[in-house]
Parts: C-alpha cells; sequence; structure tokens
C-alpha cells in the first residue's frame, strides 16, 4: 500500500494542498480500516474480527461533478498527473494512468458520480465522461458510476502521511452507504466472471464494509436512504442484495465465504448479518 499512500500525498500536494481528494476502492477501504483501528472506535464488528485490507496496486480517485464540468479544473488534474509521472494507459487513455513499475507500480483510475444538474456540462460516451468541448492529447475522462450515490456529499476524513518524509494530507472516504451502492453492483457485474475472480473481493469488500460500520455510519446511512428512498439506482441495488443473499444458497453468500478463506474466518451467521444489514441500510 506504500506507493500507493506515497502517491496520494504527491498528487494532494500537486493540486496546490487541501485538494479533498475522495478515494474509494480497496484503497480508499484500507485507509478507513486503519482508521478505525487507530482510533479505536466502535464498530459493528470487531476490529479484530475483521477480514485483512486486501493488497491493491490501484486507486480509485472520484473527481467531483463541477470537476468534470469544468474544462479548467479538469485539467489542472490532468497537469498534475503528468507532472507526477503518470502516463495514459494504453486503451484506457485520459481516465487511467500508471507511474512505476513492479512492487511501485500505481494505478490510479478516475471515476465520477452522480452528475445532477452538471449534466448540460458533461459529455458521456461508452461510460465515459468529460468536460463539454475539452478534447485532445491532454483531455481527462472519468467512469460515470451513477450508482454511487451521494458520494460527493457524505464522506469521512482520513490522515494519511508518506512514509520517507514527513508530509501529510486529508483524504476523505466516501460513507458506507455510497460504498454499498457500488460494491453490490460491481459484485453483480462480476460475479459470472471468472476473469475478474467471480467478484470474490467484492463480496468480501461488501462485508468489510458494513462490519466497520460506526454510529455516525448509521445515521449517515438513514439519512442516506430517506433522502433517495425514491430513487431506481436504490430500488435496483435493494433487489440485488435480496436477489444474492437473501437465500442460503445465494450467489453472494457463495463468493463471501469463498473470498474469505484463508483471512478470516466466516460463517453463514455472517452472511445472515451482512444480508440484515444491508436490508436495514436499503430500506
Amino acid at each position: 500500500m506504500r506507493p500507493l499512500v506515497d502517491a496520494l500525498v504527491d498528487l494532494d500536494a500537486a493540486l496546490g494542498g487541501n485538494a479533498g481528494l475522495l478515494i474509494a476502492g480497496g484503497l480508499g477501504l484500507y485507509l478507513k480500516q486503519e482508521h478505525l483501528r487507530a482510533t479505536g472506535a466502535r464498530t459493528l464488528v470487531p476490529s479484530h474480527q475483521l477480514p485483512s485490507a486486501r493488497t491493491t496496486q490501484d486507486m480509485d480517485l472520484f473527481l467531483h461533478a463541477d470537476t468534470i464540468a469544468n474544462p479548467d479544473r479538469a485539467r489542472a488534474v490532468r497537469v498534475a498527473l503528468d507532472v507526477l509521472g503518470f502516463l495514459p494507459v494504453a486503451g484506457a487513455e485520459f481516465l487511467k494512468f500508471r507511474r512505476g513499475t513492479g512492487a511501485r507500480e500505481v494505478t490510479i483510475d478516475l471515476l465520477v458520480g452522480p452528475v445532477g444538474s452538471q449534466r448540460s456540462s458533461i459529455e458521456f460516451k461508452a461510460g465515459r465522461a468529460r468536460p463539454a468541448g475539452i478534447s485532445g492529447r491532454d483531455a481527462l475522462h472519468a467512469y460515470h458510476t451513477p450508482e454511487a450515490v451521494g458520494v460527493d456529499a457524505h464522506w469521512l476524513a482520513v490522515d494519511v502521511r508518506e512514509c520517507a518524509a514527513a508530509a501529510a494530507c486529508s483524504v476523505r472516504i466516501p460513507c458506507a452507504f455510497s460504498y454499498v451502492l457500488m460494491k453490490l453492483s460491481a459484485l453483480s457485474d462480476r460475479i459470472h466472471d471468472p476473469a475478474k475472480g467471480f467478484g470474490r473481493h467484492h463480496a468480501v469488500d461488501l462485508y468489510r464494509i458494513i462490519a466497520m460500520l460506526s454510529e455516525e455510519d448509521e445515521r449517515i446511512s438513514r439519512e442516506c436512504a430517506l433522502a433517495h428512498a425514491s430513487n431506481q439506482v436504490i430500488v435496483h441495488v435493494r433487489s440485488l442484495a435480496h436477489r444474492l443473499f437473501a437465500r442460503r444458497d445465494g450467489l453472494g453468500r457463495t463468493r463471501l465465504l469463498e473470498g474469505a478463506r484463508g483471512m478470516v474466518s466466516l460463517c453463514e451467521a455472517d452472511a445472515d448479518l451482512l444480508y440484515s444489514e444491508l436490508q436495514r441500510m436499503l430500506s
């Protein structure tokens, strides 16, 4: 994880400091898990019983909708990536960037959540979002992630520090509600795909999100569920949770128990807990 943390601190500095970088994916969960452990926060499942944070070389960086809608703000992100030595990844130019090799390799995936009132200033094509009117070699795109409801509005601030120096920065981790929507959607997309490990790590991540629920997470989740009760994303994800986890032979349960082997001892009771909490959060 160290190269990813170093890259986070570097990117925050390149954007002028206090950039409010919003980090999801495996890195976001790792940072939250470490933060909760360090602060001794009370969580639904005690920290020592959680699955270990999985190793990753990828950073899911959410851009705010008003950044991807604004050519000048989007260019500032692209310039920062260029200055730090991040190169476009072939086949995913403009929305995936990489630097380093081997154990020091870091890949940044750019995403944007629901765009709301900024929609008219953003162009969409094949799942990509980009500022209207910006193109060329220095352009910047983001994966459109409409299932990330609330990702821009509710988050946890976490301090991270670069190992080799005193440099540090504060980043934002999406709230549990937004994380659940994203992870359930990702699990559904990959649950039959052998090339993606049948979504097993997404199932385990989903359990970790629920297991790490704090009192503040629960309060925010209740607010989000009320505010977005009629949102079709919520309706769809609620049905996914039922289909994948309600039955003992549900495929989501199977992937969870398969994915947890060798990390932590999970059983049907843990899958029951996951499903009951998903029902409560999404109702």
